[in-house]
């Protein structure tokens, strides 16, 4: 009987000691499913904040764009402007230039007609640069 209740105790403590392992064990993972729990929060957290960022920034990056082709239709539209009056006034110019050398023709013809003649003869020559901008 001695024996038998040896056995007993020893089935008993190795029980007690299986227990005593598997009710650690399950401490340790409750433990580390908290853990990953608060990791988890914690990356949900950094990850919304992060998503409010790039919405922002999509948002700022969807504005400047809008501003930027706004701004290329005002440059493209004073280009046109400035274009059209740097050919106009090349245009006035020309036609001045014409008018000039058609005075000038006419002076000649007339002093011819008149017999008006000079030592010096005046030539007139109007030359205009243009610059394109």
């Amino acid at each position: 009987m001695n024996a038998d209740l040896k056995s007993v105790d020893e089935d008993k403590d190795r029980v007690f000691a299986k227990l005593a392992n598997e009710v650690k064990a399950m401490e340790d993972l409750q433990e580390g499913i908290k853990k990953l729990e608060n990791e988890k929060d914690s990356l949900q957290t950094e990850s919304e904040k992060y998503t409010g960022q790039v919405q922002k920034l999509q948002q700022k990056l969807q504005i400047m764009t809008e501003m930027y082709q706004e701004n290329e239709l005002k440059l493209h539209r004073m280009l046109t402007v400035e274009e059209r009056e740097r050919l106009q006034k090349e245009e006035k110019l020309t036609k001045a230039d014409r008018s000039i050398s058609l005075a000038v023709e006419e002076l000649s013809s007339y002093r011819s007609a008149t017999g008006h003649t000079h030592t010096h003869t005046h030539t007139h020559t109007h030359t205009h640069t243009t610059t394109t901008t």
